[in-house]
Order: structure tokens, then C-alpha cells, then sequence
């Protein structure tokens, strides 16, 4: 079964291999660097439906969170630009638990992008960033 952990760390390793960017997958108590540029990935949401009776087919949305982290706002544009445009336009390999390709994956929409600006933090800090939210369509089928 496809879980988000490989949807994550397939994503992970194709933005560093495309950017040469550190890639972090979020989760509790991470400890990010302090260098720019980088890129974040969190699951933020995933549910499933059962299609079938008998339980043969299952389709799964996953909502995947990648944030871009710049300390220029000319940067992270650029930044954004590539990204953005690598991640609606390429399939990446889909990693099985231990690394071996098992497939190919594409986020199929955006549905949400929300630039973090404003506050006392934003004004004494160069650390500029953007979130986008992404939808992906798994299908599980019983073999």
C-alpha cells in the first residue's frame, strides 16, 4: 500500500535532485536549518473511500503542503517560478519503503497558495515564504 511517507520522500529526493535545495519533511519536533533557500513537504490531510462491496478498490486523496523558504523576495520568486513549475508539469518516481522505484506520480491540482507576510516577524527576519497546498489521487487496488 502507497502510504503518504512515500509520496513525501519521493517528492523529497526529486526537489533536491531538480534544485539542489535542502528538502525537510515536517514533523514534530524537526528542527529546520537556519540557510536559505529551502523547501519544506508535510501530509496535511488524507482520506479514503471505499469504492467497492468487497472492498477491492480504494481511492485516496492525499493533501501534501510543500512551503518555499527564501531570504529575498526576488529568491523565493524564483524559487516559486521553478518549483511550481517542476512540480505541475513532471511525473517523479514513486518509492516503495526502501528507495526502489515502483511507479511514477504527479500532483494532479492546486487547490490553495497562501504567501505568510506581515508582523513583527516578517519585518525583523529576511525569512520569506509561500505555501502550497496540493491534491493527489491515489488508487488502491486489492490483488
Amino acid at each position: 500500500m502507497i502510504t503518504y511517507f512515500n509520496v513525501l520522500w519521493s517528492y523529497r529526493l526529486a526537489l533536491i535532485n531538480q534544485f539542489n535545495v535542502h528538502t525537510d519533511i515536517m514533523y514534530h519536533g524537526i528542527e529546520l536549518p537556519t540557510e536559505f533557500p529551502r523547501i519544506t513537504l508535510r501530509f496535511t490531510d488524507g482520506g479514503i473511500e471505499e469504492r467497492t462491496k468487497i472492498g477491492d478498490l480504494s481511492l485516496q486523496d492525499m493533501t501534501i503542503t510543500l512551503g518555499l523558504h527564501h531570504d529575498t523576495i526576488r529568491g523565493l520568486n524564483s524559487l516559486y517560478r521553478d518549483v511550481k513549475s517542476f512540480i505541475m508539469l513532471n511525473e517523479v518516481p514513486l518509492l516503495d519503503d526502501n528507495g526502489v522505484e515502483i511507479g511514477k506520480i504527479q500532483f494532479d491540482y492546486v487547490f490553495n497558495e497562501q504567501q505568510i507576510e506581515g508582523g513583527d516577524f516578517q519585518r525583523e527576519t529576511v525569512h520569506h515564504r509561500v505555501y502550497i497546498d496540493y491534491r493527489i489521487n491515489i488508487a488502491h487496488i486489492k490483488y
